[in-house]
Parts: structure tokens; sequence; C-alpha cells
């Protein structure tokens, strides 16, 4: 969580009136002292100038940077839907008496 921490401290947009006391006016530069890739910059500085608070929770780990994003830009998340085929149960001894014997020619004889 280093990297995050020092991200935080990398932003510049969104701060209140303090301004830019780190001298870091460009995406290059910022990113150069968080550590991050110009566009995960961009990414968090999109989201530090519109939801400030947001930022913060991705500084901290509770929000990944992705998904703040797209609450910022109001998209909604994508949430993969898997259906797994449904098993048949397996019959039991039961079921096998009560419809009179099994499939299974190894029981025929029995």
């Amino acid at each position: 969580m280093a990297s995050a921490q020092d991200w935080a401290k990398a932003q510049t947009v969104g701060k209140p009136k303090s301004g830019n006391v780190a001298g870091l006016d460009r995406v290059e530069d910022r990113a150069a002292q968080s550590g991050a890739s110009e566009r995960t910059q961009r990414m968090a500085d999109k989201v530090a100038k519109a939801n400030p608070e947001l930022a913060k929770k991705v500084a901290h780990g509770e929000v990944s940077l992705p998904k703040a994003v797209q609450q910022v830009e109001n998209r909604p998340t994508k949430k993969v839907k898997r259906e797994l085929p449904q098993a048949k149960a397996a019959p039991t001894s039961a079921d096998e008496l009560a419809e009179g014997g099994s499939d299974n020619p190894r029981s025929a004889g029995v």
C-alpha cells in the first residue's frame, strides 16, 4: 500500500486552494513521483478532481481505481453472470425401486 500512499501525496488535482505546492503540473511528473504509469495517473487525476473523498478511499485500498473511475463517469459496473449447467440429482435406490428397477445392466440379474 506504500504506492497508494505515494499516489495520494502526488495528487494535486481537486485539493483545496493550497495550490500546487509540489510543482507537479504535468501528468508525467505526478506519475514519476507516485511510481504509477501515466495512464493510471490520468485515471487517478480524474477521480481526485471529481470526487476527492472517493480518491481517499482508493488511496486506502477500500475501492479499486478502475471502479472509482466507473463511479465518477457514472458507468454501471460490469457484472458477469455465469450460469453453470444444472446437474441432475443422482437417483437413489428408493427412486429406482419405485420405477421398477434400474437402467444398470449389472443390477438386471440381481
